[in-house]
């Protein structure tokens, strides 16, 4: 499997960092039924909450989710899914490269999965950082979030420095009469925490089975149908063309099988190339996706969703054009009998409420 790689930011790529509450426009080109709450949005009400990154939206954190959602059924409150915009590691240690599994919107739209209505953004920002602990719990925990019950995982930490820890919040619970639930590790079958870090480690290897497993999704990337070079109809696969998000965490360069989902259309088995394109000299990356038996039409400036789901071969230079035509074929005969099991579908339910 290759190793890592990276490539330079002067690359005609996406931003840096595409917030979450910047993406809000991105995400309304589907239809959710989560709302994304921002300081303008009032609450009304004491509210369960439960509070972390959630990079991946993986098992562990659906656990933690489905965990407050009952507590709020329980207490017959809403329930908040908190998390922070940007990503605490851009504003502590600076720019993120190739380290989110679930930029920007991606997040939504896996919370949008777990049957969350509202999610609640905290604007993370240096002056935020150097919020203490217990202000963080009097001032956004209890005056801001009207939070009655908290939900959080066992390594859950806040505050200034990371200080504030489980055993202060539940102390201060206990003075403040909010219930606190402290959720244990989610582990895999070998006995090891599901977490985000080991999930972009599969990631980066290419171990896209693993890293779903853990995730209980596919890995996915998505983005903006953007004019290519128009040399897929040329080698008999005409393709839709992505720029990779620089902020998110990348698979070794290669070809893959996956599921392509365009606009709000069912998605179709597809066959992708991940990389420069060596056979031509190039050398910006980007993602070339070829939908297997449809007939390709016009889709520059639409969305694409691609759920990753195989691992074929890493990218290769050929001597000539015609010996890559004759792989590619073999890619699509293979990338076929990979996918001809997987179901398709697609839909969610809509709706707003007041929170």
């Amino acid at each position: 499997m290759a190793g890592c790689w990276r490539w330079s930011t002067k690359v005609g790529c996406t931003p840096l960092w595409r917030s979450l509450g910047d993406s809000i426009a991105w995400s309304l080109r589907r239809e959710f039924s989560v709302q994304v709450l921002t300081d303008r949005d009032a609450l009304s009400g004491p509210t369960v909450v439960t509070i972390g990154n959630f990079d991946g939206v993986h098992l562990g954190h659906q656990a933690l989710i489905q965990r407050a959602l009952a507590v709020a059924q329980q207490q017959r409150q809403k329930m908040l899914v908190v998390t922070f915009d940007p990503h605490p590691a851009s504003v502590l240690r600076g720019p993120l490269e190739h380290y989110l599994i679930t930029p920007g919107a991606l997040k939504l739209h896996y919370l949008d999965q777990t049957g969350v209505k509202w999610v609640r953004l905290l604007r993370f920002t240096p002056e935020f950082a150097q919020i203490p602990a217990e202000t963080f719990l009097d001032r956004i925990l209890a005056e801001r979030l009207q939070a009655s019950a908290v939900v959080v995982g066992y390594n859950f930490s806040f505050g200034r420095g990371g200080l504030g820890n489980v055993a202060l919040l539940e102390e201060w619970g206990h003075r403040r009469r909010v219930e606190i639930v402290i959720s244990p590790p989610y582990r895999d079958p070998g006995g090891a925490a599901v977490s985000s870090s080991a999930i972009r480690e599969f990631i980066r290897q290419g171990a896209l089975g693993q890293a779903q497993a853990l995730l209980g999704h596919p890995f996915a990337v998505e983005g903006t149908i953007m004019h290519g070079d128009r040399r897929g109809r040329e080698l008999q696969a005409p393709t839709l063309n992505l720029l990779w998000p620089l902020e998110q965490v990348a698979p070794p360069f290669g070809v893959y099988a996956g599921l392509a989902t365009i606009a709000d259309n069912a998605p179709r088995r597809a066959v992708c190339n991940f990389g420069v394109r060596p056979t031509f000299g190039e050398s910006s990356p980007r993602l070339e996706v070829h939908l297997l038996d449809v007939e390709l039409g016009e889709h520059y400036g639409e969305f694409l969703h691609l759920d990753l789901l195989h691992f074929m071969r890493e990218e290769r230079k050929f001597a000539t054009p015609a010996e890559l035509v004759s792989q590619i074929q073999r890619d699509i005969d293979e990338s076929r009998r990979l996918l001809q099991d997987v179901e398709l579908h697609s839909g969610s339910d809509t709706g707003t409420e007041q929170p």
